[in-house]
């Protein structure tokens, strides 16, 4: 059986003060500390690093979504990697105009707990179906919230356009290696847990 590998992170701290916007939706520097992760992991094809929502709290019940916090934490086996996206130019306008600030890069404390942050598809396919079964289209954030455990919703703005997405936060027994998506997260299909601290 082979050792894992030590694992680094560093965080995003959100120092702009704002008030979340309607249905539970991250505020704009955090969508744009997320965007900036993905748009640096997308350009430099990595598939090594995850994200992590310290602040994460749990969803009060139907109507209420989870809210992730103000804290974005970025975590690899490759410390290298943290440094260069860490200093990554995306980020520096943020940092300058104190919108942000950025921790060092540290070790994961060897007795930290394993959690995934697990892209959730189940609202975007109800909708879909209803909208094909009604012929009128379904808004998958109504659906979301109306569960009875509503996932969190995250935006990143890409080239294209803007996409929205639900995950929700799994607890894990024991750490699961393998590759995230471009968003830093991972599927259902294909679970990959960061540590939780």
């Amino acid at each position: 059986m082979s050792t894992s590998r030590e694992l680094y992170y560093f965080d995003f701290f959100i120092k702009r003060e704002e008030e979340p916007e309607a249905g539970q939706l991250p505020t704009l520097v955090t969508r744009i500390v997320l965007s900036g992760i993905h748009h640096f992991l997308r350009n430099t094809n990595r598939a090594n690093i995850g994200v992590a929502f310290p602040g994460w709290v749990e969803s009060k019940g139907v109507g209420h979504m989870p809210e992730v916090g103000k804290i974005v934490r970025v975590i690899s086996e490759d410390a290298d990697a943290l440094f260069e996206m860490r200093g990554n130019a995306w980020f520096t306008c943020q940092i300058l105009a104190g919108d942000i600030a950025v921790s060092k890069i540290k070790p994961v404390p060897a007795t930290a707990s394993h959690v995934c942050y697990v892209r959730n598809r189940e609202a975007e396919m109800a909708a879909r179906d209803l909208k094909r079964a009604t012929g009128k289209p379904v808004n998958a954030l109504a659906i979301n919230r109306q569960s009875d455990d509503p996932a969190a919703r995250l935006r990143f703005l890409t080239p294209a356009k803007t996409v929205n997405m639900m995950v929700k936060k799994v607890p894990v027994d024991q750490r699961i290696e393998g590759d995230f998506s471009s968003y830093g997260l991972c599927c259902k299909e294909l679970m990959v847990s960061v540590p939780e601290f």
